[in-house]
């Protein structure tokens, strides 16, 4: 399991503070995501492995 939202913030923090350079790997206990940033062109890409982990219903109300 992995937050991407959280290590996006995390590296685009760094990357911006010149803590980081792009692009960086994320390790999470379960995987890891490489995350790009782009501060010129603003933008960011996030890549990792997608997994099934559960399956949901839809309640009528």
């Amino acid at each position: 399991m992995a937050c991407g939202s959280g290590a996006c913030a995390a590296v685009l923090s760094g990357v911006k503070n010149n803590l980081l350079k792009s692009p960086v790997l994320v390790n999470f206990k379960k995987g890891s995501l490489t995350i790009e940033v782009n501060l010129d062109e603003q933008w960011f890409n996030l890549t990792g492995e997608a997994k099934f982990i559960e399956k949901g219903i839809k309640i009528n109300q």
